[in-house]
């Protein structure tokens, strides 16, 4: 038997289960504790993957989204019959950040008390 300890695979069910809560509930609509309960991964690990809390969590949501179309888009590429050139993720990191910084300020604005048809319920 190995001394190295066994890989946990929360990290990937808090992301997979936060995918769905947030498509089904919205971000407001979703707690970190709805996220946990869902995923079945231990409450403390939740800070350990994402010091950035529920916000770290939605941009890894963003990433893992936007790299699953990309390779949904290079599937249906590769699967016609014309000259297509495969979409490359190298930039995508750079333009992630880009992407995952606004995302953040229009969830910090969305999460704002002043913002009319925000929810008032804390989550």
């Amino acid at each position: 038997m190995s001394d190295m300890p066994r890989r946990s695979d929360s990290k990937d069910r808090m992301i997979a289960a936060a995918r769905r809560l947030f498509r089904e509930h919205g971000y407001q609509g979703t707690a970190l504790s709805d996220v946990v309960t869902e995923s079945a991964a231990p409450r403390g690990s939740v800070y350990f993957h994402f010091p950035g809390g529920k916000e770290e969590l939605a941009t890894e949501v963003a990433l893992v989204y936007t790299a699953d179309a990309i390779a949904h888009v290079n599937r249906a590429a590769g699967a016609t019959s014309s000259q297509c050139r495969p979409l490359t993720s190298r930039p995508l990191p750079a333009q992630m950040l880009r992407i995952s910084e606004r995302l953040a300020a229009g969830m910090r604005h969305a999460s704002s008390p002043n913002v009319k048809g925000a929810s008032s319920r804390p989550r």
